[in-house]
């Protein structure tokens, strides 16, 4: 018994792993449960995790997709699935509609987009308008594979449309990547000065890059932000696993989580004060 990873790259996938270790949650002797879960970061406590298994005789599989990817699977039953855990309230309250989750959902967590510079800052930056001061060396992420405006591309654009500096930013920009950890590794090699990235993304160069918070005005400006900046979880409609699923979202709603969750990078959901782009339409 222990923790399977299929298509795995996720540290939300990761963070569970963890939580189970830290909490005790106790599946029946040999039982599997399935999570569905949106592709965020790697995993870095997939060992914990699998040592907690192994000790309670239990079996996790984790099944990772993109947002858009896990939810048609759960909408068409493409994939074994007892818990689910997506990006976009679109998304969740699709399948709630669908009747194939139980509506009754819970927001986990927010991701936070932040400016990286490299440690030191040479170039001084203190805030978003100074990325569009003259000399300073922008990084993107729009050759993403297979999406024509990704979000890690068109989301730093709508903060900087909020913050007043659209044309000066795009002015500044100097290199083009196809994935935004490049972007963060050019920052932390100062081969550039400066990105807009999730905070999620800077955690894993902790110490090669420092992080420069952007106000939550600019951010809530962004329709991208207010729908994809939001993770949720909920249980699968009819799952002959439901009680050790509903555990599982207790658990994760925890104090003791939300913790952890914030030192990966995400904003506590307990923390987030703006929810009014919460409420259904």
């Amino acid at each position: 018994m222990g923790v399977i990873f299929v298509n795995c790259n996720s540290s939300i996938v990761a963070l569970v792993s963890a939580m189970l270790l830290m909490h005790g949650i106790t599946p029946a002797h040999g039982e599997e449960l399935w999570i569905l879960s949106t592709g965020a970061l790697t995993k870095p406590l997939q060992n914990v995790a699998e040592s907690f298994c192994k000790r309670k005789d239990c079996e996790l599989v984790f099944n990772t997709f993109n947002s858009e990817r896990a939810k048609r699977a759960v909408l068409y039953g493409l994939t074994e699935a007892h818990l689910v855990m997506l990006r976009s309230l679109k998304n969740v309250r699709e399948l709630v509609q669908a009747g194939r989750v139980y509506p009754d959902y819970h927001v986990l967590c927010f991701s936070r987009w932040v400016i990286i510079v490299p440690e030191g800052n040479t170039k001084g930056i203190t805030g978003i308008r100074d990325l569009g001061r003259t000399g300073v060396r922008i990084g993107v992420a729009s050759k993403v594979k297979g999406k024509v405006k990704p979000t890690a591309y068109q989301l730093p654009i709508e903060i900087a449309i909020a913050a007043g500096i659209k044309d000066a930013y795009l002015k500044n920009v100097v290199a083009d990547f196809d994935c935004v950890r490049r972007v963060a590794e050019a920052v932390a090699k100062r081969t550039i000065d400066a990105a807009i990235v999730e905070e999620r993304i800077a955690y894993e160069f902790k110490g090669k890059v420092k992080v420069i918070p952007i106000p939550m005005r600019y951010l809530l400006a962004s329709e991208l932000y207010r729908d994809l900046s939001v993770f949720v979880v909920a249980v699968v409609k009819g799952t002959n696993r439901e009680a050790t699923a509903r555990e599982m979202v207790n658990l994760l709603l925890s104090d003791d989580v939300q913790r952890l969750l914030a030192r990966y990078g995400f904003i506590p959901v307990r923390a987030f004060e703006p929810h009014c782009f919460l409420k259904d339409e």
